[in-house]
Formats: C-alpha cells, sequence, structure tokens
C-alpha cells in the first residue's frame, strides 16, 4: 500500500535509551493545512462572484431604468399633444359656429375690424354688439382670447401663432367657391374689401411639450357678402 504524500509524517525523538525512533502521524493531523488553503480560495472566489453579480445587476436595473422613464416620457407627450389638439378643435369649431353666424351690418359688412391674427364681427345685424377673437402676445406662450360684451376669456394657452386669412367674393350671391379670391393683402382687408369677404381661413399653431401642431378651418360666411332680398 503506497502512502500519500500527506498520509503520514515522520517524527524522531529519543528512547529512553537513546535510540533514534520514527513516528508516523496519520493525515488527520497534517491536512489541516491543505484544507485551510482551499477554505481561503473558496471564499475568494464567491466574493468574486458576489463582485461580478452586483455589476451585472447594476447594468440591467440601469438599462431597466431608462427603458421605463423613456416610456414615461413617451406616454407624458403623446397624452398631453392628444388633450392639446383635441383643446384645439374644439375651439376652432366653436369659434366657426360664431363667425359663420355673424350678422351683416350696413354697408360694413360682418366684420368691424379684420387683421391677421385678431378679427372683430358684428352678432346683430343693428351693429349694437360685437365679438372679438384675438391673439394675446402680452403672455408668455401666446393666448387666444375672446372678447364679448366687455367680458374677456382664455379660449387656448400654449399658442404661438393664429393667422387669419380673408377670400372675397365680388358678387352679392354665392356661386361657386371657386369664385373667391385673397384679398389684395390675405391677411389685411381694406374696409372696401370686408364687406365682400365670403370666406375666412383661421390657422392655429400650438406647442406642447416641445412639439408644434397646427390645425387649419375654412370658415364660408352665411351673411356675406350682402344677398339682395327675393
Amino acid at each position: 500500500m503506497k502512502t500519500r504524500i500527506y498520509d503520514w509524517i515522520a517524527v524522531s525523538f529519543r528512547g529512553r535509551t537513546g535510540e533514534k525512533v520514527t513516528a508516523k502521524c496519520p493525515d488527520r493531523f497534517t491536512s489541516i493545512a491543505p484544507r485551510r488553503r482551499t477554505a481561503s480560495l473558496r471564499r475568494g472566489a464567491t466574493l468574486v462572484e458576489t463582485l461580478i453579480a452586483s455589476l451585472l445587476s447594476l447594468f440591467v436595473g440601469s438599462a431597466l431604468l431608462m427603458l421605463i422613464q423613456s416610456t414615461m416620457v413617451a406616454r407624458t407627450t403623446v397624452l398631453d399633444g392628444n388633450a392639446s389638439m383635441r383643446d384645439t378643435r374644439d375651439c376652432l369649431d366653436a369659434l366657426a359656429n360664431n363667425i359663420r353666424n355673424a350678422q351683416f351690418y350696413g354697408s360694413t359688412g360682418v366684420f368691424s375690424a379684420a387683421t391677421a391674427n385678431s378679427v372683430t364681427m358684428y352678432t346683430k345685424s343693428d351693429g349694437t354688439t360685437s365679438a372679438r377673437y384675438w391673439l394675446d402676445t402680452t403672455t408668455t406662450p401666446y393666448s387666444f382670447k375672446s372678447t364679448i360684451g366687455g367680458t374677456t376669456t382664455v379660449l387656448l394657452t400654449d399658442v404661438r401663432s393664429v393667422t387669419f386669412t380673408y377670400y372675397l367674393n365680388a358678387s352679392t350671391n354665392f356661386t361657386s367657391a371657386t369664385t373667391w379670391s385673397a384679398a389684395a393683402s390675405p391677411s389685411a382687408p381694406t374696409a372696401a374689401e370686408i364687406p365682400n369677404i365670403g370666406s375666412v381661413t383661421m390657422t392655429v399653431t400650438i406647442t406642447n411639450g416641445g412639439v408644434s401642431r397646427t390645425l387649419t378651418t375654412r370658415i364660408r360666411l352665411r351673411n356675406s357678402p350682402a344677398k339682395p332680398h327675393i
């Protein structure tokens, strides 16, 4: 039977008679040092594995956090954009109905004033009441407002621009939209052109969340140009 390197170890000592005696110790005493070294190596390996696992967890967690953040930003942008478009569409629909029903007054027409970003129209044919829709550029960002009966109301916020474009119909009777032509200065009709305005195009640009959106509506006036009585 062969003896392993750590099975036995020789121990020399002197007996009573002075002779040299050699004894061997079992490996349960001599294998303690290798076992300790193995345990130390295992502890070192466990520490390295823990560090690597922590580093991987950090990378995965960071990527997941960035994904969640980008998803939330995209969701907010979409929701805010849809809400802004909805509010703008509702505002344009209400404004289109009001301008469409503007009343013709005397020889002035349906508008007492018409500019690029403001329009004032008569709501009664006797000219006693009017409504103004205008862009307030003194606020930041701009606001689109209405002034009716001395009361000013904010219709839209976060407005970047509002543009009115006026189209004329030289005839007193509507025949076809193809007969309309833009005013000499499309967004600034003269007093002589106002009674012949037959259509108005309104373009609104709003900015929300750094994204700009534009809506345009075409309004056909019911009471302008003036129609002769039959």
